[in-house]
């Protein structure tokens, strides 16, 4: 089932609100990283605190893993780069962890945070 996504525009980053199932995160990617081109937006804060069903810490892990392939292909085809904060529960902190592992090794600005406002922070470091 479809969900209401909404989006909101702050300056410098695009927030993405609303329950996020892992098909609806993969396949809104895309045109989220195509709007914060046209805007020049520096970054993604995605709320993944309600994020439907209870996926195993291995599909966490993959959908993450694909939305960084997605990330790649746009920085390859000429996208704006752009800082990923992705803020969740802390239950599930640790199944999302080897995947940002990952994206810090590949050095992929992609970092998760429990607290929004942090998170902001983090997004709004450095910017303009």
């Amino acid at each position: 089932m479809k969900q209401e996504l909404t989006f909101v525009e702050h300056a410098g980053y695009l927030e993405i609100k609303g329950k996020l199932s892992l098909d609806e995160s993969l396949a809104t990617a895309p045109g989220t990283m195509e709007r914060c081109r046209k805007k020049g937006y520096a970054g993604v804060l995605i709320d993944l605190s309600q994020l439907e069903g209870s996926l195993a810490a291995t599909e966490r892990m993959i959908g993450i893993m694909e939305v960084m392939e997605l990330y790649k292909k746009y920085l390859d085809a000429g996208g704006n780069p752009l800082r990923w904060a992705i803020v969740m529960g802390s239950h599930m902190l640790a199944s999302y962890s080897p995947a940002v592992d990952l994206a810090e090794i590949e050095d992929l600005p992609f970092k998760a945070f429990v607290d929004q406002e942090q998170a902001i922070r983090w997004l709004e470091q450095d910017a303009g």
